[in-house]
Formats: structure tokens, sequence, C-alpha cells
């Protein structure tokens, strides 16, 4: 079954209710805010990954090490660099790094800097 992108998806579920934003109290219009506000945040699963790793003083090299034969380096280093990473994955590294799967999920830097000024 082939992947549908977040915007097929968002057309998808507009169109479901295309019909009932004006007519429902502004209640599928507010879903539908929500739903387009959560797909415009760009969480960077990576770049947490590599932010938690490196508040933890641990090297990239350690972080393959502990996750098994098959990562090294340069598989970390290019994991890191990618915006979505899998369910799975994101386990094994919470594991090693006992981190919740959660923070790599949710942690907007530019919410944070918000919040903290």
């Amino acid at each position: 079954m082939p992947m549908i992108s977040e915007k097929e998806c968002f057309k998808g579920y507009f169109s479901i209710f295309e019909n009932q934003i004006f007519n429902s109290r502004g209640f599928v219009f507010r879903a539908l805010e929500k739903l387009i506000f959560i797909m415009e945040q760009k969480i960077h699963q990576g770049r947490n990954v590599k932010r938690f790793r490196e508040m933890l003083n641990i090297k990239q090299e350690a972080l393959a090490y502990d996750l098994g034969e098959e990562w090294n380096q340069k598989k970390i280093s290019m994991l890191e660099q990618k915006d979505v990473i899998e369910e799975s994955l994101l386990k094994q590294i919470s594991a090693v790094l006992k981190i919740p799967v959660e923070a790599f999920q949710n942690f907007d830097e530019e919410q944070a800097i918000n919040v903290y000024f």
C-alpha cells in the first residue's frame, strides 16, 4: 500500500468536512484549524535526536555502537538530518538514550524559545 503525503491526507480530511465548515457552529472549523496548525509544525525529529544526544554528551559513534552492528557514525549523521524518523527506530533510540519517544516527536526549539523568553 503506497504511503500518502500529509498534504493528500489533509485534502481528504478537508473534503469530508468542506460542506459543514460554516454549518456546525464553528466546531468543524476549529478542528480544521487545529489540523492545519499540527501539519504546519515543523518538528525535525533528527535534529531532536542530535540535540538530546549532545545534551547527554554522547558521540555519534557511541550511539551507533549501542544501536547495533548495522549502525555506524555516518548512518547516525544521516539519521540526524531526517525530518521524520520511523517510530520503531525512535523507540530504539529512546531506549538507548533513556529519553521518551515523545521528546523526539514533539520538542520544538522555536516554541521552547518563545516560552523561555
